[in-house]
């Protein structure tokens, strides 16, 4: 019989106290900080423009991650399998094509209002303003197993038996905390300034209980 427990752990995360109210953030997983699924309001039409440059046209490209928005903003970023990411005005119009460094996979793009943070499958992570410019550029090392968080102050990256904590202004690995079990789902709660981790074992008769 298949015994499924479920059991948060909470990681407490040093930061500022300030009270200042958060900047909405989305996530190309399909999820809100909170754990909540979110489908961002993309694509709605309201202008129309002429594009020259053709060096923005977009052709044979394979998406990897479903489409995000800048926060309220109606412009959105996407990513590719060949390591692009691809940002669009609230038009449609391709406005940036952004070559990453690692040509691995985008698996998830996390927004606010002015940047983007793609997660690749190989480890990398990278920074990149709305406008384009590469900001910063690091790597752990490892597959992601489940969501990454972007608390304000840092990329929480969860990897195989341990959470990655990266400076979200620098990309320097602050701190990592290991554990014994797999990751399976990430969440934040603002208030408390505190991660909830789900994990998870297999048991000898197939079934995945989650801790």
């Amino acid at each position: 019989m298949k015994v499924t427990t479920l059991i948060f752990l909470s990681l407490v995360l040093w930061g500022c106290s300030r009270e200042d109210d958060a900047p909405l953030r989305s996530s190309s997983s399909g999820y809100d900080l909170a754990g909540k699924h979110l489908v961002p309001a993309i694509g709605k039409i309201v202008g129309s423009e002429k594009i020259m440059n053709n060096t923005l046209l977009v052709d044979r490209v394979v998406f990897s991650t479903n489409p995000v928005t800048f926060g309220s903003d109606r412009a959105f970023a996407v990513g590719s399998q060949v390591g692009e990411v691809l940002i669009y005005s609230q038009e449609d119009s391709l406005r940036h094509r952004v070559a990453l460094q690692s040509h691995s996979p985008v698996l998830e793009i996390i927004t606010d209002s002015s940047q983007l943070f793609a997660i690749q499958l190989d480890g990398p992570v990278c920074a990149v303003s709305k406008s384009g410019k590469q900001l910063w550029q690091n790597s752990h090392g490892k597959m992601p197993q489940c969501n990454s968080l972007f608390t304000g102050e840092r990329i929480i990256v969860a990897v195989d038996s341990s959470l990655v904590m990266m400076n979200a202004k620098t990309g320097a690995i602050e701190t990592t905390i290991s554990f014994t079990l797999s990751p399976r789902s990430l969440a934040y709660d603002e208030a408390s300034k505190k991660t909830l981790l789900a994990l998870s074992w297999n048991t000898n008769d197939g079934a995945d209980s989650i801790l």
